[in-house]
């Protein structure tokens, strides 16, 4: 989807994405691209499996393109599984330096990276307020 001003939208409501008329419920994803001053940020909303890895890891690819930061905002997103992990380290290692991870300071996707010790080991965040 192609991104759009954030004055304009609100990205965390729902209600306001391009999403073709189709309304998510709690097993469905989307990944929403926006362009900002800090860099490329990628929204994820909903599960993120097996089933959208290449999704992502295209995306994240794509941002990373251009050569500016990207941010990968795992707030809205409400499950995670070990593959989108195993995107997320490919992508600290390969866009070292401009690449960050959104984790809340709660709630299912900060356990998963607390469990499996991924906080200290990848750039992550607690907002995007604190994106380089």
């Amino acid at each position: 989807m192609s991104a759009f001003p954030q004055e304009d939208r609100d990205v965390r409501d729902l209600s306001s994405l391009p999403l073709n008329g189709k309304r998510l419920d709690g097993t469905q994803n989307a990944i929403i691209h926006e362009s900002r001053p800090e860099g490329e940020i990628l929204h994820v909303f909903g599960e993120v499996d097996l089933t959208s890895v290449d999704e992502l890891r295209s995306a994240i690819d794509r941002c990373a393109a251009n050569g500016l930061h990207v941010i990968v905002d795992l707030e809205p997103c409400t499950y995670i599984d070990s593959t989108i992990l195993s995107v997320l380290m490919r992508a600290s290692e390969t866009y070292a330096g401009r690449f960050q991870i959104v984790v809340p300071p709660s709630g299912i996707v900060r356990r998963v990276f607390t469990i499996t010790s991924l906080i200290g080991q990848l750039p992550v965040i607690e907002a995007l307020a604190g994106a380089d």
